[in-house]
């Protein structure tokens, strides 16, 4: 058992993650969650992003790793340009270490200092993340606002499931469509982002490389995107996974003049090929109010995410402030760590 006081906490070595820490950390991570992630995994997500930086902040005692607090960058588009912001991911303290210091001075708000510093304050518009009810007061040593943008999940059930599967003969009079199925990310990507960028508010850019990345590159999951063209032009795409009799959708894009009839053919072409999908379920934020109101018409069931999760965010080079983020932040489940 470790019996260290807040005035010992120079024994600590914070410092940036360094080529072959991944072994140890993972360890760690694997020992203080129960669970088995694999280092495949943990490749994927620092050292494999498509903007080729590892945002990692570590703590050390003597050869061990105690804490950390890790993220990475991702590129949005707002008030009409790419700006860098950034994914909060992964933070631990090992359970022995949990009484070093207190708020301000404890283990994990000292890893978190060293993470802005050293990547957030000098390059970056926001960070953002998500945090359930239970741990927002820990979540405002790091946070400056829990923005007011609550996350809404999305179901589709075993009835409306049914109704499009008896939509068939609807969908094959309608004359210039077409749906693709394919688990590559390709051309399609950037050119639907560049035709709809400006019609969703502030989003990620959902270009290919990031598509390729988050989802056709997954050690974990198998994903499947279907694509929609309407006379050979791509307009709009989702991405999934299936886990037994549920598709869980992470991401969509749409051009919203065609996104009524487009998210239905996606859905039916889905529900062809996985005739076993009893339920769809998502989430994502409440703006655009055109794809809200969308995804009502649909059938989409809304109902407040079951963990109570908010948006969290801390501002470094933007000026907005946090009314103004979540009335233009278009978020779904697959811009979260979550999914």
């Amino acid at each position: 058992m470790v019996n260290l006081t807040s005035n010992q906490t120079n024994e600590f070595e914070i410092r940036p993650y360094k080529s072959n820490d991944e072994k140890i950390i993972l360890e760690t991570f694997n020992d203080v969650f129960k669970t088995q992630r694999t280092m495949d995994h943990w490749k994927w997500k620092y050292l494999s992003n498509p903007y080729g930086q590892t945002w990692i902040s570590v703590i050390w005692h003597q050869d061990k790793v105690v804490a950390q607090y890790a993220g990475y960058p991702i590129y949005l588009y707002m008030q009409g340009k790419k700006q860098l912001s950034c994914q909060a991911a992964d933070a631990f303290t090992v359970s022995n270490y949990r009484k070093i210091g207190h708020g301000a001075t404890s283990l994990m708000s000292r890893a978190f200092r060293h993470y802005e510093r050293s990547f957030c304050e000098t390059q970056t518009a926001f960070g953002y993340g998500f945090n359930v009810n239970k741990i927002q007061r820990l979540g405002k040593l790091f946070w400056q606002h829990t923005v007011p943008a609550q996350v809404y999940q999305r179901t589709l059930d075993e009835f409306q499931v049914s109704q499009y599967r008896k939509i068939r003969t609807w969908f094959s009079r309608l004359k210039g469509y077409n749906v693709i199925k394919t688990t590559q990310a390709n051309e399609w990507a950037d050119q639907v982002f560049e035709q709809v960028k400006d019609d969703y508010g502030w989003l990620l850019i959902r270009e290919q490389k990031y598509l390729k990345w988050r989802y056709e590159q997954h050690p974990d999951f198998k994903h499947d995107f279907f694509v929609v063209y309407y006379w050979g032009k791509p307009i709009g795409w989702i991405v999934g996974r299936l886990e037994n009799n549920r598709w869980l959708l992470g991401d969509a894009l749409f051009e919203p003049k065609y996104a009524y009839i487009a998210l239905q053919l996606a859905l039916n072409k889905l529900f062809n090929e996985y005739p076993q999908i009893q339920q769809i379920d998502s989430w994502c934020s409440e703006v655009p109010l055109w794809w809200n109101k969308l995804l009502d018409k649909l059938g989409f069931i809304k109902q407040r995410q079951f963990q109570n999760l908010d948006l969290v965010v801390r501002f470094y080079l933007s000026k907005i402030n946090p009314e103004e983020l979540a009335q233009n932040f278009y978020f779904t489940w697959g811009d979260s760590d979550l999914y």
